[in-house]
């Protein structure tokens, strides 16, 4: 999805005060760029802050704890299984837990992971996707592991997945996938964060 500029910028929780520099003349509205140099900009910022968060994180939980962590957990639900469709089968929907956007600000900031979790599945999703990133979207890791612990469906982090640390992360909070965005990683980035999945 590509927005305007003005509305990329409208949610500034969180970035440097360089990082607001550099969205400002298009938040004032004084520029009209391609979408494609908005998309651009906004992942730079979002890929930014999200290797600062994996550098507090591991600050506060080395990697080689994480893995210990991830090694005692159960074995999740198959993602890919889930929402592979065969012929003649209906849609598979995976359904998204989302409390803002950086296009229309908040969102639903006051939702019931777990009331939302189990009524998508009523619904019949067949998977469930929980966005963790905290200053565009106002998620997190805990919103991840409620989804994990309310549902036996499938839960994929949806997140700026910029580190191998975060996969761990991920995969310690009982998800069984997370979202790569190939923008954001080169070919040998992505390669390695295939492996590491």
């Amino acid at each position: 999805q590509v927005v305007t500029g003005r509305a990329r910028c409208r949610f500034f929780p969180g970035l440097s005060t360089a990082r607001r520099k550099r969205f400002a003349p298009l938040a004032a509205g004084r520029t009209r760029p391609a979408p494609g140099e908005v998309q651009s900009v906004f992942l730079d910022n979002a890929a930014a802050l999200a290797r600062e968060r994996v550098e507090r994180a591991m600050r506060l939980r080395p990697p080689h704890l994480l893995r210990e962590a991830c090694g005692k957990k159960a074995s999740a639900p198959p993602f890919a299984a889930a929402v592979r469709r065969r012929e003649g089968e209906p849609v598979r929907v995976i359904a998204e837990v989302k409390r803002a956007s950086p296009s229309r600000g908040p969102i639903n900031t006051g939702l019931i992971v777990s009331e939302m979790v189990r009524a998508y599945e009523k619904g019949g999703a067949c998977a469930i996707s929980v966005l963790t990133e905290p200053a565009f979207f106002a998620g997190s890791l805990e919103d991840l592991r409620e989804a994990v612990r309310t549902t036996s469906l499938p839960v994929m982090r949806k997140d700026f997945i910029v580190h191998p640390y975060q996969l761990l992360e991920a995969r310690a909070a009982g998800a069984s996938a997370a979202l790569l965005i190939a923008a954001l990683l080169d070919g040998g980035n992505l390669a390695s964060m295939l492996n590491e999945a």
